[in-house]
């Protein structure tokens, strides 16, 4: 046994059934020749009787169905409920012996198209009609009956625990599969030689979600479940599996995968290696990565690349055909009217079910700008003023935003679904608790917030208080978005959701928030989504939003996060440069944060003088520099923002043009001195006088070398006016290395 069970209790088959029956996609195991396990997602079908779940490969690339010929242990991974629908799904491994069917490969084609049309109507809908009729090479499967011998089942998805055992009371046995065909088969079906492994699992956690961990029991049956935690370590990942799973060293498969709610898109990544166990992780080491097969959501890349492939494998799948003594199955053989059955099934477009994309979209901007602020709070530089106020406000409109968005869902929503779906109790009131447990966190990150405008020092409040926000609101999005929206979609109609968007989310909207909100949606937001976004609006409102307003929200965004993809200007508008001094902080203090010397090492100030009767620095002062570049000349009024003595100065220049820039200097005690970094960043600059200024001064473009150079001179004066005491005595080889610097400059 591969695990550790509980006892049967009330689990039986056709509770497990129902569910499997409900999954989109299950994750199928087998074993190649060498008895290693190979994991790749399908779609599982109820078999006619009840008593199989069923699979279906394609007969170009029927590897799945060979290794299951030579060797019928196979197993059925449940654990990705997105699409199901279920209230409470369970996570789910089913032991089985498979039967592979491909004797009669027009029956097992027509039985596929048919059961795609019924079980993933969706997905099936958005193929055009003319790219349906020339798939030949996807419609022709084999199907592998998988009759279960044992199921470990985890209720409630709940890896924390002990899974339940359940076995039939007669030790089952399969029929056998169809004769193997004749000849040799041609191998993989794509050709093309996979990325390095590395390559391929790039950003697949963050994309992909936790893997499936495919290891083979002490008995040799594959067994895939997905891990509780995964981290990428040097050649490869380190993972916790499922209480009560016995992971056994050797071969093993690592498959990442995810799937649109109806299929509409998919992408998953298969590697290949070798586990051992550590402790209570797993560490997975890599070898090589499989090849893919990704459906893209875009419907015009979808259908060409189903035509493309239907090209490549022509020849691939006459040659499988001709070895099983038959021919491929024309479409219009396989009794399928797609036109008549739409007219079957059709029904006015207010009567389909609720299209609930628009609720990911909401949860993927409240990630994006959560993301965002929290990067911004607690990475060097911090916030300047500008910043500071802007994030703030931000997060405060955010809040609100959040509040309204649960009312919407809790007055309106959720009490409808409730009243049509009374098995859909314990989702709903999950939502409810998270919802009520929010409350307390958003209300102390608006408080927060608001004194972050005028007190930088609760900056480190704000960044507490959004953690304390993730931390509850993160786990309830995903939650909402995988288990609830799959209920509301059966339960509500397009109609009665489009009805409560436009009277609570809509309609209440005085027009510059409707245009703000619109386009924080579409921020970062795929074209496909956008046009969910624009769907909410009549079309000439749509595009005067996206034509006059979009230049005021980059604006407004800009000054927040300060991201590229907010400006229309080309310019290096940041850097960040370090340098070692060999002097004490105190000494570097002096040079940094006293704005007379900084003529001394700047290649450009010329002048400084101090405004409104002060004389030394300090926050809040003023002070005006005069600035030269070749025979240009300008002065800027500069505002000191931050002033903590010996360690942090900062301050922000500001022109008559709107023009400004913050500039940034830490200092960090070391063992031969100290660290000094200097950070800029541009705060404003119109678009006329930036495209001047690249004209007339083209060095500040790119201004990393100057202030590298900068950066140089200044080390140089804090080291020679204030040696160290246990400083080399002048003339020695230790003295010449001081005096060139003691430097490393670096971006």
């Amino acid at each position: 046994m591969a695990a550790i069970a509980d006892t049967q209790a009330t689990l039986d088959w056709p509770i497990i059934r129902e569910q499997a029956a409900a999954f989109v996609t299950t994750e199928y195991a087998s074993l190649d020749r060498r008895g290693a396990p190979i994991t790749w997602p399908v779609t599982p079908y109820l078999g006619a009787d009840g008593r199989t779940i069923d699979v279906a490969t394609g007969l170009t690339y029927p590897l799945k169905a060979e290794r299951a010929r030579r060797n019928p242990k196979v197993t059925l991974s449940f654990s990705q409920p997105l699409g199901s629908g279920l209230a409470d799904p369970a996570t789910f491994v089913i032991h089985g012996l498979a039967t592979v069917r491909d004797a009669d490969l027009r029956a097992n084609s027509a039985r596929y198209l048919a059961e795609v049309a019924t079980r993933l109507p969706e997905a099936f809908d958005r193929i055009p009609a003319v790219v349906l009729r020339r798939m030949a090479w996807y419609w022709a499967r084999i199907w592998i009956e998988v009759t279960p011998v044992r199921v470990l089942w985890w209720p409630g998805g709940n890896l924390d625990h002990r899974p339940q055992l359940w076995e039939p009371e007669i030790p089952p046995t399969a029929p056998p599969s169809d004769p193997a065909p004749v000849g040799p088969g041609a191998g993989s079906w794509n050709t093309r030689a996979p990325e390095d492994w590395r390559v391929r699992v790039r950003g697949a956690l963050d994309r992909l979600g936790m893997p499936v961990l495919t290891s083979v029991t002490p008995d040799g049956w594959p067994i895939p479940v997905r891990v509780r935690h995964a981290e990428q370590i040097p050649g490869g990942f380190r993972l916790r599996p499922p209480v009560g799973c016995e992971i056994v060293d050797g071969a093993a498969c690592l498959t990442f995968h995810t799937h649109g709610p109806a299929f509409e898109s998919q992408e998953n990544i298969s590697v290949t290696g070798q586990c051992r166990n550590v402790g209570e992780y797993v560490e997975f080491t890599a070898e090589r990565a499989l090849n893919d097969f990704v459906l893209s959501a875009n419907p015009v890349r979808r259908a060409a690349y189903l035509m493309s492939a239907g090209r490549r494998l022509r020849l691939r799948l006459d040659s499988e055909a001709q070895r099983r003594g038959q021919r491929v199955p024309r479409f219009d053989e396989l009794g399928f009217n797609k036109t008549k059955r739409q007219k079957d099934r059709a029904v006015t477009p207010d009567a389909q079910p609720a299209d609930t994309r628009m609720m990911g979209i909401v949860h993927n901007a409240l990630r994006r700008d959560i993301a965002r602020a929290q990067s911004a709070l607690t990475r060097w530089p911090y916030p300047d003023p500008s910043q500071r106020a802007a994030i703030a406000k931000h997060l405060a409109w955010m809040m609100e935003f959040l509040h309204r968005h649960h009312h919407i869902e809790d007055d309106g929503l959720y009490p409808l679904v409730r009243e049509r779906v009374p098995g859909a109790a314990q989702i709903l009131d999950a939502m409810e608790a998270d919802h009520h447990a929010l409350i307390p966190a958003i209300d102390r990150l608006t408080e927060t917030a608001g004194r972050y405008i005028q007190n930088p020092s609760a900056r480190t409040e704000v960044a507490t208080a959004l953690d304390e926000l993730a931390a509850v609101m993160l786990p309830h999005l995903q939650r909402e978005e995988t288990e609830m929206m799959p209920v509301v979609s059966a339960a509500v109609t397009r109609a009665e959701w489009e009805a409560i968007e436009q009277a609570s989310a809509v309609k209440p909207l005085k027009p510059a928030e409707l245009a703000f909100t619109a386009l924080w949606l579409f921020d970062d937001a795929s074209e496909e989504d956008r046009e969910v976004v624009r769907s909410l609006v009549p079309k000439p409102v749509a595009w005067a939003i996206e034509t006059f307003t979009t230049r005021r929200y980059e604006r407004c965004v800009w000054r927040c996060w300060y991201l590229p993809q907010h400006t229309r200007l080309h310019r290096k508008f940041n850097g960040q440069i370090s340098v070692e001094i060999a002097a004490p902080i105190e000494a570097v203090w002096k040079q940094v944060a006293d704005p007379v010397r900084v003529p001394r090492w700047s290649h450009e100030c010329r002048r400084v003088r101090f405004l409104d009767g002060t004389t030394s620095a300090g926050l809040g002062r003023r002070f005006r520099g005069t600035n030269r570049s070749g025979r240009y000349r300008w002065s800027r009024n500069c505002t000191i923002f931050t002033y903590d003595e010996p360690l942090e100065f900062g301050y922000v220049t500001s022109g008559g043009l709107g023009d400004a820039t913050a500039w940034h200097f830490r200092l960090e005690p070391t063992a031969t001195g100290t660290r000094l970094t200097q950070a800029f960043q541009g705060v404003s600059m119109p678009l006329w006088l930036s495209r001047l200024v690249s004209v007339l001064i083209p060095t500040h473009d790119d201004r990393t070398d100057a202030l590298r150079g900068d950066m140089a001179r200044l080390a140089a004066l804090a080291a020679a006016q204030h040696p160290r005491a246990d400083a080399p005595a002048p003339g020695t080889p230790g003295d010449r290395n001081r005096r060139s610097f003691n430097a490393a400059l670096e971006i």
